[in-house]
C-alpha cells in the first residue's frame, strides 16, 4: 500500500500485515501495455447482412431534417 507520511511529507510503500516499510526516495514509474481483446461478431459478421432487405432512398435522419425545414 502506498502511504504518504504527514510528518516527513515523503511517500513510502508499507505492508498492512507486517512492519515492513520502504521509503520512496526517487521517482518511480511503471507502464503496462495491455493487449486488446478480439471483437466477437455478435450479429454474425458481414455474411449476416448479405441477404438483408434494403431500400433505395434517403435515410430516416435525412427525411426528418428535410421535414423540419418546411
Amino acid at each position: 500500500m502506498l502511504v504518504i507520511s504527514t510528518e516527513t511529507g515523503y511517500n513510502k510503500w508499507a505492508c498492512n500485515t507486517c512492519a515492513y516499510e520502504f521509503p520512496i526516495t526517487k521517482q518511480m514509474t511503471s507502464r503496462t501495455h495491455l493487449k486488446r481483446k478480439e471483437v466477437d461478431d455478435v450479429l454474425g459478421g458481414e455474411d449476416m447482412w448479405k441477404h438483408a432487405d434494403s431500400t433505395a432512398g434517403a435515410s430516416l435522419l435525412a427525411m426528418i431534417l428535410l421535414d423540419t425545414r418546411n
